[in-house]
């Protein structure tokens, strides 16, 4: 049985520098900038440090203080390292304006948002920079303030978190903490019997007995359009649970964009259920309307959940 979880949490970090040079204390990180051509022009370099925490889903935060605003200065949190070919998404301050979300393919830089007027940057100030990921999403904010939020076109796997740095000038990280969030389920389904007493007496309490939030799409309240709702949920979701028993397009529609942003989905579906051509190829759990049948679809859901959090260091 997991143990239930009901609390987000926050790690702290052990630190290594991959490149450039850094010195690191109990409560900062400090950029030693380094100048790697003076002719024809001064060249600066960057440099990279990587903690020992993992992060699936959650919020990096930290207090970033420039000793001065310098050509090419930039200070910038990695959500996601490859080693073996440096491929990295950042979000941060200075990189060729104030506020910026892109990623490094190993060749070249993509930009995913940029945005302000770098020149508002200002020396000695500690901003406060919050960067989130949820799903596909990353959501970057200054002092409380949201500047940036981007859907990437593909998810983020589990990864250790670090720093960029770049520039001529001593840049100073203080506080730098991780608050990992807790899993989330979105459940798309029929609303109706039995599959209200399948999500109500079976797929809830699984879910939190591992801790996971879960939801379906009728306990969303709010104004706005449904769909746009659900997608919303569907792209924040840690993964997704569908029973395709019926034939309904809704959830069949919702079933597809999950697996277009590549959003890990446990498919279900009553047995001897006729699945559509199109799904008939994916692993589906199949049920009985049964008490014997109700102790299998749990131990099954649970096994499918774990295959899902394990690699991601949340079980």
């Amino acid at each position: 049985m997991p143990k239930k979880r009901t609390t987000a949490t926050r790690s702290r970090s052990n630190w290594v520098a991959l490149s450039g040079r850094f010195s690191f204390s109990e409560s900062s990180v400090v950029f030693h900038p380094t100048q790697i051509q003076e002719v024809p022009e001064p060249i600066w370099g960057s440099g990279i440090c990587m903690t020992s925490t993992r992060l699936s889903e959650g919020t990096i935060k930290c207090e970033v203080q420039f000793s001065e605003i310098a050509a090419y200065g930039s200070c910038e949190i990695i959500l996601y390292y490859q080693p073996e070919n440096r491929f990295a998404v950042m979000a941060g301050l200075g990189a060729g304006t104030a506020y910026s979300i892109r990623h490094y393919d190993g060749q070249q830089w993509v930009p995913h948002y940029f945005g302000g007027d770098r020149a508002m940057l200002q020396p000695k100030r500690p901003y406060r920079v919050a960067v989130s990921r949820a799903g596909n999403i990353v959501t970057m904010a200054i002092d409380e303030v949201v500047v940036a939020r981007v859907n990437l076109p593909w998810p983020l796997a589990p990864s250790q978190v670090g720093l960029w740095m770049a520039g001529s000038a001593e840049i100073r990280v203080t506080n730098f903490r991780v608050e990992r969030k807790l899993a989330k389920a979105f459940v798309v389904m029929q609303f109706s019997a039995p599959y209200n007493e399948l999500y109500q007496d079976v797929i809830k309490p699984v879910c939190e007995e591992f801790g996971i939030e879960v939801e379906r799409a009728d306990e969303t309240a709010g104004p706005g359009f449904i769909v746009q709702d659900v997608v919303k949920k569907i792209e924040e979701a840690t993964f997704i649970i569908a029973d395709i028993t019926p034939s309904n397009p809704n959830v069949f529609f919702e079933v597809g964009y999950a697996y277009a942003v590549r959003s890990p989905t446990i498919l279900v579906a009553e047995k001897h259920s006729q699945l559509p051509f199109d799904v008939s190829g994916f692993r589906t759990l199949f049920y009985e309307n049964t008490i014997a049948g109700k102790d299998k679809i749990e131990h099954g859901l649970r096994e499918y959940i774990e295959a899902i959090l394990r690699p991601q260091g949340i079980v």
